[in-house]
């Protein structure tokens, strides 16, 4: 998995910027992906199709270096990893460099890999340092395009709380290349992919906490 990811990454001509990644309870190690600055925007942001062809975004809460966590010898707690980020409401744009998403996703995981996690792009909203007090679990998460809800519900990050597996990502980090401040670090949906419609809109709202936009334009 790891061979893979670099030999995508060699193929592209763009520092890491950020990374996504996945550490579910039930899976055995992480997986993860590099994010590039060219795909990362502010809300309220405008996407173009050219990167978001599925037509589909995701909610999530994501993280930020405030400060750099580089290797060392000694392994980093979980009160430094916290301390060390602060976090906002944001979107995963699903993009695909393959054909069918739906069908790469479940042939293949090392489809998957090579297709960056089906990435396409982030947007974040307001960057908070006082995350730690919001039970994102209970939070109200939804996604308004028009008058329709494209989606509505409490919670739904497969780990329950969003910065759960962050501790396990800086170790596996810490062994290479260490993170750098100013990099997001993005762990995982609350709402799975949501079909969107292009040139209108959509609003993510996690409520008490925050909330970001974004249209996907032609």
């Amino acid at each position: 998995m790891l061979a893979i990811i670099a030999e995508m990454d060699a193929l592209i001509p763009e520092p890491i910027a950020g990374y996504k990644f996945h550490k579910k309870p039930n899976m055995p190690r992480l997986c993860f992906a590099p994010l590039y600055a060219s795909r990362l925007y502010r809300s309220p942001a405008l996407i173009p199709i050219a990167i978001a062809a599925t037509l589909a975004l995701e909610a999530e809460i994501c993280f930020r270096l405030t400060r750099d966590l580089p290797p060392r010898d000694r392994p980093y707690d979980s009160e430094e990893v916290f301390d060390a980020v602060e976090a906002c409401v944001g979107f995963e744009v699903v993009d695909s460099r393959y054909r069918d998403l739906r069908k790469m996703v479940t042939d293949s995981l090392n489809e998957v890999f090579a297709d960056h996690m089906a990435n396409g792009a982030f947007v974040f909203g307001d960057w908070r340092k006082e995350w730690r007090t919001h039970d994102f679990a209970q939070t109200r998460v939804t996604m308004i395009q028009g008058t329709s809800f494209v989606a509505d519900q409490i919670g739904g990050h497969p780990n329950a709380d969003p910065s759960a597996p962050l501790p396990a990502f800086v170790e596996h980090m810490r062994l290479t290349t260490g993170l750098k401040a100013g990099m997001p670090i993005a762990t995982g949906s609350f709402t799975s992919w949501r079909p969107v419609k292009a040139d209108e809109v959509v609003t993510v709202t996690f409520e008490g906490f925050g909330q970001a936009k974004a249209t996907i334009v032609r």
